[in-house]
């Protein structure tokens, strides 16, 4: 999947760690920006936030595939991808904030697509209500199916799978 010679995925090992923590800072910078905390505070809080963010993805998705997305051998983000039975839920997508609005993610989100398309799968994922992912998801032909607390839930369907198989 999105293996060009450009664009590679691998499998997240443990010496990713404060790269994927840097990654997550990225996420949360403008949040972080409004609330007026102290450097220090903001570190401390975000290394919290994304050690509980890892442990709620292990212990929510013990079989997802946690892969680092690299260009030309260079880390810049993550993906997240938890493959059942019946669906592949995407879980995370993120890309460090020099390689975001450059096509990566639509990329990314395409072949999840060609894959469930192929596996005849539902491809599922969460997003902030209030996110700029949300124009991308309804762009590329994902609806919203519920929403939980501050997450709308989208999925994108195959034409060959049936409603009734999901």
């Amino acid at each position: 999947m999105a293996n060009s010679p450009a664009l590679v995925l691998r499998a997240a090992q443990s010496d990713d760690e404060a790269f994927l923590l840097r990654l997550y800072s990225t996420t949360r910078a403008e949040e972080m920006a409004g609330t007026g905390w102290s450097t220090a505070r903001r570190k401390d809080f975000l290394r919290t936030q994304f050690s509980a963010q890892q442990s709620g993805y292990r212990t929510a998705f013990p079989l997802a595939i946690h892969s680092i997305i690299l260009e030309r051998r260079a880390p810049i983000g993550r993906l997240v991808v938890n493959p059942t039975q019946n669906e592949i839920h995407l879980v995370d997508l993120a890309l460090l904030p020099a390689r975001r609005n450059a096509g990566l993610g639509s990329r990314l989100l395409r072949d999840l697509m060609e894959e469930a398309r192929n596996a005849n799968k539902l491809l599922r994922l969460q997003v902030l209500k209030n996110s700029s992912a949300l124009r991308l998801y309804l762009r590329l032909g994902f609806s919203p199916a519920g929403e939980n607390g501050w997450h709308l839930k989208m999925e994108w369907r195959p034409s060959r799978v049936h409603p009734s198989a999901t």
